[in-house]
This record gives C-alpha cells, structure tokens and sequence, in this order.
C-alpha cells in the first residue's frame, strides 16, 4: 500500500481528535508527556489496517539487519543518536518508513514561541534527518498545549508538518 499525504495526515488528526476527548482528564492535568505518547500511538495503531506488516512503535531506536542505533545528521553536520517519539513503519531494513512523530508538552501557544526554544530546534533537526537520512514519508512535531496557556477555541494540540528536504 502506498500512504499518501492526506491519509497520513487524517490518521494523525483523528487520533489526536481521539486524545483530545477521551483523554481530556489527562490534558487538563497536564499528564507528561510519555502518558499523551502512549495514548496517541494507540489510537493510531487502531486506524490501521492490521492485514499489512505495518506497525505503531515508541521510542524505536534501531534500524537494519545489524540493529544500530538510528542516527540522523543535524544541521550543522554533526551525527547524533536519535529516537523518535511515535513511528508507523515496517519493521525491518526493507520498510516502508512512513511517519516519524516527535511530541512534546508545551507551556507556549504560538509555533513561533515554540522555535526559539532550544530543544524544539533541536526535534525539527531530528525530524528533518528522519525524512533526509532514513526516507520516512512524512515527519510532524506534535505540540500538546498546557490548559493554562492555550487560546480561547484553539485545540489541545498543534501539529507542524515537515517538508521533506
């Protein structure tokens, strides 16, 4: 099966839709991160199609026959170690790598706020080098928005799409 960009993308919203109702104890708790990770991956696991080989994975750290830890190169050149919070793929060196997700608990409404802190720059990178270096389809950042600074009408959550490089 061939994953386009639209239906990666609704995966992605319903299972967040998902998280934003049925875990609303959670969000309004300011639950951590690892908790919002676990339910959403769940939820996406549930949307697909369980004929297929491919799978819903957390903190998945290897990649090849040889199972090295995933690498991806950043900006300014410098090999790093990375694991990615949520990925769809197939396990194994033959893939597909479809989607990698970073997400991250934030006390900042606006991407623009979220860009000048360190770490976050630091995910887009990784995020970058997992479309750049391991040819996954598609790469987000997941923003899950703390109760007390979210805008009035706006969702528990914010996702930034990647472009491939």
């Amino acid at each position: 099966m061939s994953w386009t960009e639209a239906q990666v993308k609704q995966i992605v919203e319903m299972a967040l839709s998902r998280l934003e109702t049925e875990q609303r104890y959670l969000l309004e708790h300011d639950a951590s991160e690892r908790a919002m990770v676990f339910h959403l991956g769940g939820y996406i696991q549930q949307q697909i199609t369980r004929e297929t080989d491919i799978v819903v994975d957390f903190d998945y750290n290897r990649e090849g026959e040889k199972k090295d830890p995933k690498t991806a190169y950043l900006q300014n050149g410098e090999l790093k170690n990375v694991v990615p919070d949520i990925i769809i793929h197939k396990r194994g060196p033959a893939g597909p790598n479809i989607l990698a997700l970073e997400v991250k608990r934030t006390k900042n409404a606006s991407y623009e706020e979220l860009l000048e802190i360190k770490e976050i720059e630091h995910d887009r990178q990784k995020l970058v080098g997992y479309l750049k270096d391991h040819n996954y389809g598609f790469a987000a950042h997941v923003f899950i928005i703390s109760k007390e600074k979210r805008l009035k009408d706006q969702n528990n959550y914010m996702v930034k799409w990647v472009q491939k490089p």
